[in-house]
């Protein structure tokens, strides 16, 4: 018998353990058990003729009927966004462990900062071209790390060869070769400053992640979201008035990880799930997955992953949309309760 695993990328397998559990009964548990302990290689095989067919006489309607089931089943979710500063308490990380050194801050935007990499290899190793090798901030060091890396390429060596090499016997710096396994790098990186006595910003950090995403009516009708870190959110002085896009703007909705939502109507009305939301290069953005979808971020790793060793495009892909996708789409945030039952007041009126 073909030992094929079970799929977990689809929530709603946990609904068919709920169908194979009532179908079991205790004499049905009583000859597993015997048959499991009975010693013989060919166990799984005597398992396998033992479960019955939950329909008799079992025909494909039995299955289509548990699948018509499973189609019209929604997941629920459970959202926990917590309160800020109940309890003296916040509702997530606040920043990321690591600081950076700031340069130049720039309030509101990517700060010029400095940090430290170490060479390394692998998958997440640094750096991966010798591009990479421009944020170094000695200038000497720069220079002698891009002619190593030159070298061993001109060598046939890889990644690897250029770790090991800047190890081991070093790079030539000052007329004598000096191993180098860490250097100091500048980058653009929005951060939260930390001022020392005087004043002054002198590190950051990273922003731990993000509370929610408002979504807002403009005057002239369009939609606008703006995403509030967690950081922010859970300041004492923290006011949502502040992040108003404009005088006149409506509040829409709120959008937290974990909360449902709707896209179209009737028949091709589709539920789904907030997975993230964040603000990138083109302005914020909110990631939605099918409410059934499971393990999502590690699929598309598994899958890009395997795009860029094989070149096959793969159907996992993040579900992105911008504040005016979600109004083009009638997008709106909808309840889904214990039982699966969806609330949905429709799509917003223009």
């Amino acid at each position: 018998m073909a030992n094929t695993r079970k799929q977990r990328d689809d929530h709603r397998h946990h609904a068919i353990d709920v169908f194979v559990v009532a179908n079991t009964t205790q004499g049905l548990l009583k000859q597993f058990a015997d048959a499991a302990g009975s010693g013989y290689r060919d166990a799984e095989e005597r398992l396998a003729k033992l479960t019955p067919k939950p329909w008799e006489p079992w025909k494909e309607s039995g299955r289509n009927e548990v699948k018509a089931k499973l189609d019209k089943l929604v997941v629920s979710y459970k959202p926990d966004h917590g309160t800020p500063g109940a309890k003296g308490k916040t509702t997530g990380q606040l920043h990321n462990d690591t600081a950076y050194g700031i340069i130049n801050f720039v309030k509101d935007g990517p700060s010029e900062v400095v940090t430290r990499k170490t060479l390394s290899t692998g998958n997440n190793g640094w750096p991966k071209t010798a591009k990479h090798l421009e944020a170094v901030r000695d200038p000497a060091l720069r220079a002698a790390l891009q002619e190593l890396w030159h070298n061993v390429a001109d060598g046939g060596k890889n990644q690897a060869g250029f770790v090991q090499e800047a190890k081991s016997p070093g790079v030539p710096l000052n007329g004598k070769r000096q191993p180098v396994q860490r250097v100091r790098v500048v980058q653009k990186q929005t951060v939260i400053p930390i001022k020392d006595g005087a004043g002054k910003y002198y590190k950051g950090y990273l922003p731990g992640g993000n509370e929610f995403a408002d979504v807002w009516r403009m005057p002239d009708g369009s939609w606008r979201a703006v995403v509030v870190s967690t950081f922010d959110a859970n300041q004492p002085d923290f006011n949502i008035e502040d992040k108003r896009p404009h005088p006149a703007a409506k509040r829409l909705m709120r959008l937290q990880i974990d909360d449902m939502g709707a896209l179209g109507e009737g028949s091709n009305r589709r539920i789904v799930r907030v997975r993230q939301m964040d603000n990138s290069k083109s302005g914020p953005r909110v990631v939605l997955d099918d409410h059934n979808e499971a393990n999502v971020d590690a699929r598309i790793t598994q899958d890009a992953r395997a795009r860029k060793e094989t070149g096959v495009k793969t159907g996992m892909k993040m579900d992105v949309y911008s504040a005016q996708k979600l109004r083009r789409v009638g997008f709106r945030r909808v309840s889904v309760d214990e039982l699966g039952r969806v609330r949905d007041r429709g799509p917003f009126k223009s």
